[in-house]
């Protein structure tokens, strides 16, 4: 993902990038790609400050990023962003060490807050997000807020899966979709 934002953005590195995280390994690998890429001399820009983001229901890197601590102390998830409810992340450590490395930040946010992200970035953009995205999206808005990204940051938010396999998420936040069975003699009529 870090070559492809890389090629995207001309052979640049953004200044910030957001990201979800479950195990964790996304943003150690986004690091690592940038680290690979800066090496190579394939790119020009510092390293960007990667960023995670993780459910308030299930956010153990983000406590450890909080108390300053390397160990991962496991959680019972409680969210209903399950792509990304890992209580005991494998690439956790890794995943703290990355974050600090960039000068990045882990920041978790609630369940409405996912739901408002993933309709959000639905209106805007166009893109139907699944709960990481929704996650995602309202992570980096805390970032905005707390002033951790600003108006001269080129901000890259990674987008991880489409909404249609997390809609139980949405439940109650749009209206009913009306099913249509999958018989043709149904709608002859309306063909007509």
């Amino acid at each position: 993902m870090a070559f492809e934002i890389a090629e995207q953005l001309g052979w640049r590195l953004p200044t910030a990038v957001v990201a979800p995280m479950a195990g964790g390994s996304l943003v150690t690998k986004l690091v690592q790609g940038f680290t690979e890429l800066q090496s190579l001399g394939w790119v020009d820009g510092e390293l960007p400050r990667v960023s995670g983001v993780q459910a308030e229901g299930c956010a153990p890197i983000v406590q450890a990023f909080a108390r300053g601590s390397t160990t991962i102390e496991p959680v019972t998830p409680h969210t209903a962003a399950r792509s990304i409810a890992i209580g005991d992340p494998v690439d956790g450590r890794w995943a703290l060490e990355a974050l600090r490395r960039s000068g990045g930040r882990a920041v978790a946010v609630d369940d409405a807050a996912m739901r408002d992200g993933i309709l959000t970035l639905a209106r805007n953009a166009g893109v139907f997000a699944e709960t990481a995205g929704g996650v995602t999206v309202s992570g980096a808005r805390v970032l905005a807020d707390d002033g951790q990204v600003g108006p001269d940051d080129e901000v890259v938010v990674c987008l991880t899966g489409q909404g249609l396999k997390t809609m139980d998420a949405l439940d109650g936040a749009l209206p009913v979709i009306p099913v249509v069975e999958p018989r043709s003699e149904e709608h002859t009529s309306e063909l007509q």
